[in-house]
């Protein structure tokens, strides 16, 4: 199957198409996860149920609150699919594991999975919840939807769909209770509603909308928008007016294909001291993670866990925060009350992290494992298109190429020189935000730009050689050393003999054999001048220490030295 995928990308590509972006798979278990299982839309899900299903029978309902759908039955081997589910659900009994392809948006819920022994006994029931992710695709508006979340047993956000009904079970029976239920805000709580006496109050942004189901326990929100997203805290008093409880839960409101009027400068609040449920903020909008009461006194590093490779998004060290390129003006850490802040949220922010904290001493003191699940804003993303590659020379021979795409939103751009990643050798700078390179001198080859986002990607390419300059070392007449890059046409560092090559050859060769003997003539006329002065100098010395000589004047000393000289021969 990866073979052949392989071989249609190659087909699409030497056609002139761009390449498909291959079906997405998620993974989910439930032997040790709890948290909503979040597919991609029209993606693949594999549910790991147990190590291995052999010799049980299963159960599979999706909870709705009106009534239940049976979505399968596995019995004696076989499996019974719904409808709904016909030709996308398999299970896999060998290893426990569901298979669910072609994903709708109506497949997010809650499920519950009943599994008996061969003998018909119940062993375990599992409940789950699907939270099909959007894959930025525009499909037909869904049918309102209802939703059922229950806060006796799952802390984790709750998914309604924007413009659907959703069922919060808050307790069993709030008969006798009284309640006050606040929507928690950066700048301010607000009061979403009050039940007392048996009468409950609402704020405008939830008139006609709410309705609080005395006997079940139950709160209803209908028409659902998606600014009712965010944290809720209900505070339950008993008759006497004593808090008995304080139940903390999250909205998710989910995109059901309807494009909205984008939601502005949209804060999400989450809390990793008590919550380690998904932090869902809005695309586009700001984020605010509560790591720690303080952080005063402690380093931190921030960790993007990916599969090819972490990124650090942060380092706090001594005060100060060094974030990453793809977060740059965007993090800012709070230190005095632990709190990191996110503002301008894009899509591919989602993800696994890590925030791994040290004390003064370097001592690691906790590891932070958090999920962000960027929320879509009813914006429609656009595709990026019409890559513009542009480059020109340099003065001294480098070469500046600029990559720009018409349109898409988030475009992400990349390089590659001959199929590979350029390196630090190959590159004078870099500018992300300008996406602008400068190759240096030497470089040539198949230069390709690729922009991408959510929705689309696409490339140019270019061949590139060096422009006409050479790196020339040579030395001059005078013995000085020169090098560097010149361009062809107008060598002037180094200039090359004119003439018949040959001829200039020949008579470089010549030129530097006469510098040579000129040198080492110059060398041997001084040594042997030091030897024959040295050699006359001690004969002299010998000599006149030999002849006894007698000076009666100074002024005759010479004439003496001579005659004396002259009558020993």
């Amino acid at each position: 199957m990866k073979s052949m995928e392989q071989f249609l990308i190659i087909v699409l590509l030497a056609g002139g198409t761009l390449a498909l972006v291959p079906v997405d798979e998620t993974t989910c278990d439930l032997r040790t996860n709890t948290f909503p299982c979040s597919p991609i839309l029209e993606g693949t899900v594999y549910i790991q149920v147990m190590n291995d299903a052999s010799g049980r029978e299963m159960k599979c309902l999706k909870v709705l609150p009106s009534v239940n759908i049976t979505v399968f039955n596995l019995k004696k081997e076989k499996i019974m699919i719904d409808k709904e589910f016909s030709n996308r659900l398999q299970f896999l009994i060998k290893n426990g594991t569901l298979k669910i392809t072609n994903l709708r948006r109506n497949d997010s819920g809650q499920y519950s999975i009943e599994v008996f022994n061969s003998d018909g006994v119940q062993e375990k029931n599992i409940l789950f919840t699907l939270d099909v992710k959007d894959n930025g695709e525009v499909e037909a508006l869904v049918p309102v939807d209802e939703t059922t979340c229950d806060l006796r047993t799952n802390t984790c956000p709750c998914f309604p769909l924007l413009k659907g009904t959703v069922y919060i079970q808050v307790m069993t029976d709030a008969s006798g209770h009284e309640m006050k239920c606040l929507k928690v805000l950066p700048k301010g709580n607000t009061t979403v509603f009050n039940l007392k006496k048996e009468k409950i109050t609402t704020d405008k942004e939830f008139n006609n909308r709410l309705q609080f189901l005395i006997k079940n326990g139950t709160l209803k929100i209908t028409n659902v928008r998606r600014n009712d997203s965010g944290r809720y805290s209900i505070e339950v008093f008993n008759s006497d007016g004593v808090l008995e409880k304080n139940i903390h839960f999250t909205l998710d409101v989910k995109d059901n294909g309807n494009v909205e009027a984008l939601v502005t400068d949209d804060e999400t609040t989450c809390d990793l001291r008590t919550n380690t449920c998904p932090c869902s903020p809005i695309f586009e909008g700001t984020v605010y993670i509560q790591v720690m009461n303080d952080a005063s006194g402690r380093e931190m590093k921030c960790l993007k866990v990916l599969p090819k490779g972490n990124i650090t998004v942060f380092n706090l060290k001594k005060g100060k925060i060094m974030t990453d390129k793809e977060f740059s003006n965007r993090i800012t850490f709070i230190i005095k009350n632990g709190t990191l802040k996110i503002t301008n949220v894009k899509r591919n922010d989602s993800g696994q992290y890590s925030i791994e904290v040290f004390n003064s001493n370097g001592v690691q003191e906790k590891n932070i494992h958090f999920t962000l699940d960027v929320k879509d804003n009813g914006k429609v993303e656009a595709p990026v298109s019409s890559v513009l590659l542009v480059s020109e020379c340099l003065s001294q021979g480098e070469m500046r190429v600029s990559c720009s795409s018409e349109g898409g939103d988030s475009p992400q751009y990349s390089w590659t020189l001959d199929g590979r990643t350029l390196t630090d050798a190959e590159l004078l700078s870099v500018n992300n935000e300008s996406n602008i390179i400068t190759l240096k001198q030497h470089v040539s080859g198949h230069l390709v730009c690729s922009v991408r986002n959510n929705v689309s990607d696409a490339f140019k390419e270019e061949i590139i050689s060096t422009c006409g300059f050479v790196f020339i070392s040579c030395s001059l007449f005078n013995g000085t050393q020169m090098s560097g890059w010149v361009h062809k046409s107008s060598n002037t560092l180094c200039p090359e003999p004119t003439g018949d090559p040959t001829t200039a050859t020949q008579t470089a060769v010549g030129t530097s054999w006469f510098m040579f003997g000129l040198k080492a003539a110059v060398v041997i006329i001084s040594l042997s001048g030091i030897w024959l002065y040295f050699t006359w100098k001690k004969k002299t010395t010998l000599e006149g220490s030999a002849v006894p000589q007698r000076m009666e004047s100074p002024d005759n000393s010479v004439l003496m030295i001579a005659l004396s000289s002259h009558s020993n021969t």
